[in-house]
């Protein structure tokens, strides 16, 4: 039977880590002294900035200090807003419609997009090239449902090794993107979806 998120690369994921995410994560921790609520931010910025956001840090709390403010301002909020509400939140198919409705509040796109499933195709690149075309709308439902049956299958399961948790976050990160299930917002809700997985479902008690 087909499987999206499989464990194929596994051996090979473990295989070619030079040192160990445990080692990694104590090393965090010793030097974890700031409060989520700027973790929050910074990932909120930086996914931004991915997505073509031009707001850095430094720019983000001058803009605070002037009392500006703009979409793109109003978009890292949102998309911090969105951290805090996975915080709070089980991972769910209707929390995460949820969470792409918060991030998305000023996308500029029509509000029928927000937080649902796209009805139109979509592509990834510039007016000179397409770099990836998202799964065709006639798929869609049934892959994205398919592929939420085999997320609820994984966060069941209680016994996972810290490589294995990251394996399957980033799995899961990536399989989402690759069905491109929203107009947009794609990215930004990827990368806070493996961080969903990993608090929510696997790095509370790793083995």
């Amino acid at each position: 039977m087909r499987k999206l998120l499989n464990n194929i690369c596994l051996e090979a994921y473990n295989s070619k880590q030079r040192f160990t995410l445990a080692k990694h994560l104590k090393q965090l921790e010793a030097y974890n002294t700031e409060p989520a609520t700027f973790y929050f931010l910074r990932s909120s910025i930086y996914s931004s900035l991915i997505e073509g956001n031009t707001i850095d840090i430094d720019r983000y709390f001058g803009n605070l200090d002037a009392g500006y403010s703009s979409r793109e301002m109003k978009q890292v909020q949102d998309l911090v807003e969105t951290y805090r509400f996975a915080r709070s939140k089980a991972l769910t198919y209707a929390n995460l419609m949820k969470a792409h409705e918060i991030l998305s509040r000023n996308f500029e796109m029509p509000d029928h997009y927000k937080g649902h499933l796209r009805d139109k195709e979509v592509r990834v690149g510039n007016f000179l090239t397409t770099v990836y075309v998202g799964l065709e709308v006639k798929r869609l439902a049934a892959e994205f449902e398919l592929f939420f049956s085999e997320l609820n299958e994984l966060k069941q399961r209680k016994n996972y090794t810290l490589n294995e948790a990251f394996y399957y976050a980033s799995l899961t990160h990536l399989v989402f993107v690759k069905i491109h299930p929203f107009a947009d917002g794609n990215g930004r809700l990827a990368r806070l979806l493996e961080k969903w997985f990993l608090r929510r479902q696997s790095l509370e008690n790793p083995k």
